[in-house]
């Protein structure tokens, strides 16, 4: 994606700093946890990302260690990206780096654009007319789940569970079309192929590849948000109780995606229904689409009901792509996919509170030791 030089300020300077969030080049901390930080940097004119997980100290004073999960996340990304495997929908590993003081390995990757949560707080306009941001138009709503599912069949096809899918841990590039006074995009057009899942620290693959370490359960916990499923829940608790058990981590499987798509899909869907109905035709929205959309979501979630029998043979992907690829084929919704949006400045702009955007990725509390580092780096052999 090609990204203008970041420019010194703007009118609006709230909504200025989150469009270089999104759009900017100058080296800056974009995210700040206290498990894991990351640095937009740009060499060349490209923009890539620097990312390390932490050893810190929680609110309880207990002491947690997720540093070597930068050398797991980087052996997945090396897999996923072996050019045998032609993913098209997965974030590039561009290198790695040292920390500042050399005691630790950095994930360095090339940038994939906005992610899905910084999409969601851009307000846009057509013609005239002003919504709170991209997704919520029908088109754009269908077109953000059939391209999450084209990018989640590659990956579930290899036997690979993201796990940790959420509207931070996705990728959506932008046409631009002219320049504001800000020096940001003034009119985007959304580039659906180039969508990209991102940050595969805590992702699973069958058969062990790469490992889980044989004492290491996923440092996830339980989130307040329910973009988590049933399935992965019991795996999390399993791991993390006081007698681990790592086998129902190792035996997740594509349910669990689904199911956290469907959550980003019904978070969206809630504000439509709040914004854009009951008036029909509404940005594209119908009672009949409404209907199909609320049926995507039961179609994507459902599969976690059952998730203590064996998942199907057959998985549901394709099907629901085909379903929605013919209703992006009509007529309205078609052309909407090719038309630009007016990202609009509102100097009354602020960024959304913790009950609107993605949470972070809640760290399970320590129960125990976290286990030995990896011995080495390399990536793993590609299971194809």
């Amino acid at each position: 994606m090609s990204t203008p030089l970041s420019p010194s300020g703007g009118s609006h300077p709230t909504f200025a700093d989150h469009l270089d969030l999104m759009f900017g080049t100058r080296e800056r901390l974009v995210k700040d946890e206290p498990h894991v930080k990351v640095w937009r940097c740009a060499a060349g004119g490209a923009r890539y990302f620097r990312k390390q997980y932490l050893r810190f100290r929680d609110e309880r004073n207990r002491d947690i260690d997720l540093s070597f999960w930068t050398d797991r996340e980087e052996q997945v990304l090396a897999a996923l990206n072996a050019p045998k495997l032609g993913l098209g929908h997965v974030q590039v590993f561009k290198s790695r780096s040292q920390s500042a003081d050399r005691s630790q390995r950095q994930l360095e990757t090339w940038d994939a654009g906005p992610d899905g949560d910084q999409w969601q707080q851009v307000p846009v306009a057509r013609d005239g007319h002003r919504l709170a941001h991209p997704f919520m138009e029908c088109g754009h709503w269908f077109g953000l789940g059939r391209w999450l599912l084209a990018a989640l069949e590659e990956v579930h096809a290899l036997g690979f569970v993201h796990v940790d899918l959420k509207g931070d841990n996705f990728c959506l590039p932008a046409r631009s079309d002219g320049v504001a006074a800000d020096g940001y995009p003034e009119r985007v057009r959304l580039a659906w192929d180039e969508l990209k899942l991102i940050d595969f620290a805590f992702s699973v693959w069958e058969k062990g590849l790469p490992p889980l370490y044989n004492d290491t359960p996923l440092p996830i916990g339980r989130s307040e948000f329910r973009y988590q499923s049933e399935q992965l829940l019991a795996a999390l608790e399993a791991g993390n109780s006081p007698a681990p058990d790592l086998g129902p981590t190792r035996g997740l499987d594509w349910r669990v995606d689904l199911y956290s798509l469907g959550f980003v899909l019904g978070q969206i869907l809630a504000e439509v229904e709040r914004r854009c109905f009951p008036e029909d035709g509404n940005w594209g929205w119908t009672e009949r689409r409404h209907a199909q959309a609320r049926q995507l979501i039961e179609n994507l979630q459902s599969g976690d009901r059952e998730w203590r029998r064996p998942p199907p043979a057959e998985r549901p992907h394709r099907a629901l792509i085909g379903l929605l690829d013919r209703l992006l084929g009509e007529d309205d919704l078609a052309a909407s996919l090719a038309r630009d949006w007016e990202i609009k400045r509102d100097p009354n702009w602020h960024p959304q509170d913790a009950s609107v955007r993605t949470p972070p990725t809640a760290v399970a509390p320590k129960r125990r030791g976290t286990g030995p580092a990896p011995k080495s780096a390399s990536p793993p052999s590609s299971p194809l």
